[in-house]
C-alpha cells in the first residue's frame, strides 16, 4: 500500500470519518483536512506511527489548514523536547517557556528555533546541571541539534575517565555533553577565538567542571602562528583557511598561535572530537604516525570555494590505513539544506561527518 494510502487510512481511522471516503486519495484526505477536524493529538499520533508522513503532511495541509501545518510542526517540536529531557529539566518554568515558545510561533514554525527558544530563551543555554553563556544565540539551534538532539559526540569506552581532545570548542556545550556522559573526563579545549574563549573558561568556572584544560591556539599541522578568519556573522565559522571569507561578510582576522595535534597523542585518547572549518585533511596527515593512539574519532569535514575537492577521499583513506572503520553521514545543518533534490547541491559548499572507532583497541 502507498504512503498516500497509509496515510490517508490513518486519517480517517483517527477521525472516525465514514468509509466512503475510500480509496483515500489525496481529494479525499483534502477533504477530511478541510472539516477543520485537526487537533494536536491527531498530529502527534499520526507522526508517532508513520514518521515518515510528515513532510507530505505539511505539504498537503500547506494550502488547505494552516492550522493543520502548524500543530504538525508544534507537535515535532513537543517529540523533540521530549526527547531532550535527558539534558533539560522539563520542570514548570521549561513548561511557561515552552507556551511561549509556541505562542510565539508562526503559521509554519521553524521546530529548530521553537526548541531553541525554550532551551535558550536569553543568551544561555539552560540544561539540567549546567548553564552556558552563548556568543550568538542564532547559532545555538544548530548545536542543540548536531550534540544534544543527535548525539554526534557519543562514544563509549570502559575507561571511567577517558581522555577527550576537544578541537573547536568553542562556548563549551560539547564539554557539558562528554561530562555527562562521563563526568570524571580529562578534558584539552582548543578556542583560539578570544570571544568564544572567554565565554568557554566562563562557563567551565561557572559549572565547576573539573579536568578541564583550555589552550588558546588553533590545532593545524604547524607550530607556527597563523591568520584566524574569524566570522562575524557566525561565531561557529572561524577557520585558517579562507573558507570563511567566502560565505561570510564580516571577517575579523587575527594572528593565533598555533599547535600540532600530534603533540597530544603521546598516550591514549578515548575521542578526538575535531571540528576546525577546512584544516581537519592537514592535521589528521601531520598526526598520522601516532593515530593508532586513538580510540574514537569525530571529524567534521568542510568543504567550500578555494578547498581540494580530494580532501574528504584523502581523509577516509588515511583513516582506513591507520586502523579506523568509519562511517560518514551529511552534517546536520547540510541535511537540512540538501535534503530534497540533493544533487541540485553537487559542488556548493557543504559539511560532512566522519566517525572512526579503531579496528583495534588497544593497540
Amino acid at each position: 500500500m502507498s504512503l498516500k494510502s497509509l496515510l490517508g487510512r490513518s486519517v480517517g481511522l483517527l477521525l472516525d470519518v465514514p468509509l466512503r471516503f475510500s480509496p483515500f486519495s489525496d481529494l479525499a484526505i483534502r477533504r477530511i483536512l478541510q472539516q477543520g477536524h485537526a487537533r494536536e493529538q491527531l498530529v502527534s499520533r499520526l507522526f508517532a506511527d508513520n514518521p515518515d508522513a510528515r513532510e507530505f503532511l505539511i505539504e498537503l495541509c500547506r494550502e488547505t489548514n494552516p492550522r493543520f501545518t502548524r500543530a504538525l510542526r508544534l507537535a515535532e517540536a513537543e517529540k523533540e523536547l521530549a526527547e531532550l529531557a535527558e539534558f533539560v529539566d522539563l520542570d514548570t518554568d521549561i513548561e511557561r517557556r515552552r507556551q511561549d515558545a509556541f505562542d510565539a510561533a508562526s503559521r509554519v514554525p521553524d521546530v529548530e528555533k521553537v526548541i531553541c527558544d525554550i532551551v535558550c530563551p536569553d543568551d544561555e543555554v539552560l540544561l539540567k546541571d549546567a548553564r552556558l553563556r552563548v556568543p550568538q544565540r542564532r547559532d545555538v539551534a544548530v548545536l542543540i541539534q548536531e550534540i544534544l538532539v543527535n548525539q554526534d559526540y557519543y562514544f563509549a569506552t570502559d575507561e571511567q575517565a577517558p581522555r577527550i581532545l576537544d578541537c573547536g570548542s568553542h562556548f563549551g556545550l560539547a564539554i557539558y555533553y562528554f561530562k555527562h556522559l562521563y563526568p570524571e573526563a580529562r578534558i584539552t579545549a582548543f578556542e583560539p577565538v578570544p570571544k568564544n574563549r572567554d565565554l568557554l573558561l566562563e562557563n567551565v568556572r561557572r559549572n565547576d567542571w573539573k579536568d578541564v584544560e583550555v589552550l588558546p591556539c588553533a590545532i593545524s599541522d604547524s607550530n607556527e602562528p597563523a591568520t584566524f578568519f574569524a566570522s562575524e556573522n557566525c561565531s561557529m565559522a572561524g577557520s585558517l583557511t579562507e573558507r570563511a571569507v567566502k560565505s561570510s561578510t564580516q571577517i575579523e582576522e587575527i594572528e593565533v598561535p598555533c599547535r600540532r595535534l600530534s603533540e597530544f597523542l603521546d598516550e591514549p585518547v578515548h575521542f578526538l572530537k575535531l571540528d576546525i572549518e577546512g584544516v581537519e585533511d592537514r592535521v589528521l596527515a601531520e598526526a598520522e604516525p601516532k593515530l593508532s593512539n586513538i580510540q574514537h574519532i569525530f571529524c567534521e569535514y568542510h568543504d567550500g570555494e578555494g578547498l581540494d575537492r580530494c580532501r574528504l577521499a584523502k581523509i577516509l583513506t588515511l583513516l582506513d590505513r591507520v586502523g579506523f572503520d568509519t562511517h560518514t553521514s551529511k552534517a546536520w545543518a547540510t541535511a537540512r539544506r540538501s535534503g530534497t533534490k540533493p544533487i541540485e547541491y553537487v559542488a556548493e559548499p557543504l559539511s560532512m561527518c566522519i566517525w572512526g572507532k579503531a579496528r583495534k583497541w588497544p593497540n
